[in-house]
């Protein structure tokens, strides 16, 4: 199952997406569509952890990506750049990044 299909639905299986079919260049771009789905979805921080966990043990984004996602996060509006800001990037977003994102 493509991805694109799934990351409309508003489901908590969002994870799901990290399992499905899309390139090496589409990694960003899946990592970014789950982020904003579940922000959408309004669920408790534990559920929102245990889902993000799934979510990253099967795609996990490295420095480059994330540079390339919270590159991408500065292009969106503000009260959505915000929250995607907010959420837990992989190790590789450092709190020093994330300020100077919030600041632009």
């Amino acid at each position: 199952m493509n991805w694109r299909k799934f990351m409309c639905s508003n489901n908590p299986a969002a994870a799901l997406m990290s399992r499905m079919n899309y390139s090496k260049k589409e990694r960003v771009q899946v990592r970014l569509a789950f982020i904003r789905q579940m922000i959408g979805m309004h669920l408790s921080e534990a559920r929102e952890s245990m889902i993000n966990g799934f979510f990253e043990t099967y795609l996990q984004l490295n420095k480059k990506e994330v540079d390339q996602l919270m590159d991408q996060a500065k292009e969106l509006p503000e009260e959505i750049r915000e929250e995607v800001l907010k959420w837990p990037n992989t190790p590789f977003m450092s709190v020093e990044r994330r300020r100077e994102l919030n600041r632009n």
